[in-house]
């Protein structure tokens, strides 16, 4: 099959690119809402943070209540694994702080 010239590919690129430059500030006229959702969505999880600590709070219990109700107890690993757990949730929660102080 013989080489067939068409419409080339750098000029397709081209014409895209020239298409996208010349649209760009229409798209930045457009309000699609986005921060009124972010600030939705951020005074929902502050709202829903206590019940989320509390349940992080007792899957931390629950998952280290083995090593009190056996045998061989161990109360330090209980508290030091429960201890983890609050510490995961209180790092998450700085930097979720953190990451929310900044305004769009």
């Amino acid at each position: 099959m013989k080489n067939v010239t068409t419409f080339g590919s750098k000029t397709r690129q081209l014409l895209l690119g020239a298409f996208l430059l010349a649209s760009s500030p229409i798209f930045a006229m457009v309000d699609l809402g986005i921060k009124e959702a972010a600030q939705d969505l951020l005074d929902q999880v502050k709202e829903a943070a206590p019940y989320i600590i509390g349940l992080v709070f007792l899957v931390a219990a629950v998952f280290n209540i083995g090593k009190i109700t056996g045998g061989d107890r161990d109360y330090k690993g209980f508290f030091v694994g429960i201890g983890l757990w609050i510490l995961g949730v209180v790092m998450l929660g700085a930097i979720f702080n953190f990451l929310v102080s900044y305004s769009f």
